[in-house]
């Protein structure tokens, strides 16, 4: 994190913003159908209606933000800056995406928005609202338990998509990522069987990742020395008295 050289302002700024400050309600449901003949929905808050949400309240304490995208071949991310009227500011670190596996700029679009919307919830410590507290995990409003009929993934299958990712060099930050942006779970705990069956063969087809290279070769000895300047190996050092 990089901030101004005070943040007295800015940090009362901020407290006064958090006390007034509610969740973002989750206006919009996506609708996502399986590979295995199912379907499930979540809801969600979409980046224009967060920022529609928190914006009069920033503004009535001074406060306004910008995000920067960065673009990298692997990787996506979005950089979420803070700024008080006082000129005291605070840069956050950036939220970083693997990037897309179709290199569209649709699928970029998609990635960047997502990116953007978090890093924005995050940086204002709010969490997307909904009054159906399963919405996106497969439980029905008010319940603790799934349904019936979306049982929860099986420690076999999490271990195992755990196990098929370090294979393919995926970090557990990756792998937690793409359960949010493709089946709207916040951990692997959440998904559902069928979803856990889906990302075990959807890793299953990604390559091995490639070996880790042989260890750097030894020194020099002697004789490698002497080849290296010159000087034939059967003759010895001069001594100089």
């Amino acid at each position: 994190m990089h901030r101004s050289e005070t943040i007295t302002e800015i940090a009362g700024a901020l407290a006064a913003f958090g006390a007034e400050a509610t969740n973002p309600p989750q206006t919009r449901t996506a609708q996502v159908q399986t590979k295995a003949g199912g379907s499930y929905s979540y809801g969600y808050s979409g980046l224009a209606d967060v920022l529609a949400h928190v914006r009069p309240a920033l503004a009535a304490h001074g406060l306004t933000l910008t995000q920067e995208v960065i673009c990298r071949p692997e990787k996506v991310g979005v950089k979420t800056s803070l700024f008080h009227s006082s000129g005291e500011f605070i840069d956050y670190r950036p939220l970083w995406l693997p990037a897309p596996a179709e290199a569209t700029p649709q699928a970029y679009g998609s990635a960047i928005t997502y990116a953007r919307r978090y890093s924005l919830l995050a940086a204002l410590n709010l969490a997307s609202a909904s009054d159906d507290d399963g919405a996106g995990s497969g439980r029905p409003a008010g319940s603790g338990k799934p349904k019936p009929s979306s049982r929860t993934a099986t420690e076999k299958q999490i271990a195992k998509i755990h196990a098929i990712a370090r294979e393919a060099g995926i970090s557990a930050e990756q792998l937690a990522a793409g359960a949010r942006r493709d089946f709207g779970c916040e951990s692997l705990a959440l998904l559902t069987t069928a979803q856990a069956s889906e990302l075990i063969d959807r890793l299953g087809k990604l390559p091995a990742k490639p070996p880790e290279p042989d260890e750097e070769p030894p020194g020099m000895d002697a004789t490698g020395f002497r080849e290296r300047i010159g000087i034939p190996s059967a003759e010895p050092f001069e001594v100089l008295e």
